[in-house]
């Protein structure tokens, strides 16, 4: 391999990051498997995803409208904390000013 400039590749090791073994109350999924809608801003999902860069992981929030699909709030940062997801929430809010009541479902991750 060396004589041809060829060189391994080794894969980065899996990282877990969700701790379901966290004392926060847990919250029953109100969601149930029902990703339809009738009007905008009713129900939200969110989650997050890691993006590797060179400088390290980058932590994208974001917050989906289900009735129409589209992301309505996101935050991202490099470090992983309940803050990343609140920002997301609060620009959700800011931007659209759901009318009360509105579900909002997460994975409860952080």
């Amino acid at each position: 391999m060396e004589k041809c400039g060829c060189a391994a590749r080794t894969r980065k090791r899996y990282r877990v990051t969700t701790d379901s073994t966290h004392s926060f109350k847990k919250v029953p999924n109100l969601l149930n498997q029902k990703f339809q809608t009738e009007k905008p801003d009713i129900i939200w999902c969110s989650d997050i995803t890691y993006i590797p860069t060179q400088e390290g992981w980058l932590y994208l929030s974001v917050i989906m409208d289900l009735y129409s699909r589209k992301i309505i709030g996101w935050e991202d940062n490099g470090k992983l904390n309940q803050d990343l997801t609140l920002c997301a929430l609060r620009k959700a809010i800011e931007r659209t000013k759901p009318p009360a009541p509105f579900l909002h479902h997460s994975d409860q991750g952080i």
